[in-house]
């Protein structure tokens, strides 16, 4: 007798699929993006197209507990057994680190006040240049003619404060 058509196809397709024991193995193989079902040819379980596990992933193993701490049998208890002994000096603080040098800075002579733009007439070694946008008002207010300035070493030069 002769096999039918679904029977011939059936098995051509079963015979191009990985075969698994168990539904869970083959589930594993696909990391669970597709489903197992049961071969009606072979009776082993193939991968379905259908994306989704049918049964749910293993659990993970449960992680050892991480010590809490030390064991009663490793702390110190010689003030307990001797209390009249002085207890040990507490370990003294590291020295806060000292603030960083201040900038360098140099003297320029102004030559007068502000401009629109809010930067002032310098005279620096000899040269005449405008200083940075100066964003205080005070200090835009305290600059005259002929007032002695302290600047910063970039260029062009950021007032930092008036010398009296």
């Amino acid at each position: 007798m002769a096999k039918g058509r679904y029977i011939k196809n059936a098995e051509r397709a079963c015979a191009a699929k990985a075969r698994f024991e168990t539904a869970q193995e083959a589930e594993r193989a696909s990391d669970y993006r597709f489903r197992a079902y049961r071969c009606p040819v072979c009776h082993h379980f193939h991968l379905t197209s259908r994306s989704g596990a049918a049964t749910d992933p293993e659990p993970e193993p449960p992680k050892p507990p991480e010590p809490k701490g030390p064991k009663l049998a490793d702390l110190d208890w010689s003030a307990l057994l001797e209390p009249n002994k002085s207890k040990s000096a507490r370990p003294a603080k590291p020295p806060k680190p000292k603030p960083p040098p201040p900038p360098p800075t140099r003297v320029a002579r102004c030559l007068g006040p502000c401009g629109k733009d809010g930067r002032a007439p310098l005279l620096v070694e000899g040269r005449l240049v405008k200083s940075r946008k100066i964003a205080d008002n005070r200090l835009k207010a305290a600059l005259k003619k002929d007032l002695e300035v302290r600047i910063g070493m970039d260029d062009p030069p950021e007032v930092l404060a008036v010398l009296a």
